[in-house]
């Protein structure tokens, strides 16, 4: 069984990125290989086609193999109680740090890593990163800034969801010892974007109810 990924490019414009960087179903074609060769669970790439007329590229797909019975942590969310004391007791929360770490110390980051993006492999007690077409491979050791967008997208993604906030405070505990980092650092600059990231999901959501 096959995921496919569609893209759609709106306008002219938006159409000729691909002509200035990689297009977005290339991305993920090459951030998937980068992690799986860093043994970092992401459903493997079967591949991409791009959609062009002329210059433009007004749409592409990427193909990958599909996973089954494989629910995002944001659909465990649904039962959060259950979920809560598996992220804290059942350990959840360290195995999702060991994978944020991970990716990090692989020298890429997520770019939309929220629950959504992350599955959970109930009978492997594993996860999978998906939708990695905001990924970036980087060529310098990722620091406190370079991955603060990361964990602020995904504390946040937790916070909204319902979950108990002290459960992912333990998680940043648990990805700061795993990469050798000390917590107050790595807290600095992800509230800075995390703040920023609110201010701007309050914003959508007024505007939603206008």
């Amino acid at each position: 069984s096959l995921y496919i990924k569609e893209f759609h490019y709106k306008g002219v414009v938006h159409s000729l990125k691909h002509l200035f960087g990689k297009h977005r179903a290339q991305v993920m074609w090459k951030v998937s290989w980068h992690l799986l060769k860093h043994s970092i669970s992401v459903p493997e790439p079967e591949g991409y086609l791009l959609r062009k007329k002329g210059p433009m590229c007004p749409g592409g797909y990427y193909f990958s193999k599909a996973l089954r019975r494989c629910p995002s942590l944001h659909e465990l969310t649904e039962d959060l109680d259950q979920l809560n004391e598996r992220l804290d007791s059942g350990g959840l929360s360290r195995v999702a740090a060991h994978y944020v770490a991970a990716l990090h110390d692989s020298g890429a980051t997520h770019g939309d890593l929220n629950w959504t993006n992350i599955l959970v492999d109930e009978k492997e007690s594993q996860l999978w990163l998906i939708d990695l077409d905001a990924s970036s491979i980087h060529r310098r050791h990722l620091g406190p800034k370079g991955i603060a967008r990361d964990l602020a997208r995904f504390v946040l993604s937790g916070l909204e969801a319902g979950v108990d906030g002290t459960i992912l405070a333990r998680f940043l505990d648990h990805y700061a010892r795993r990469r050798n980092l000390k917590l107050r650092d790595i807290e600095g600059p992800m509230m800075k974007v995390l703040q920023k990231l609110r201010k701007r999901h309050e914003k959508k959501l007024q505007n939603t109810f206008r």
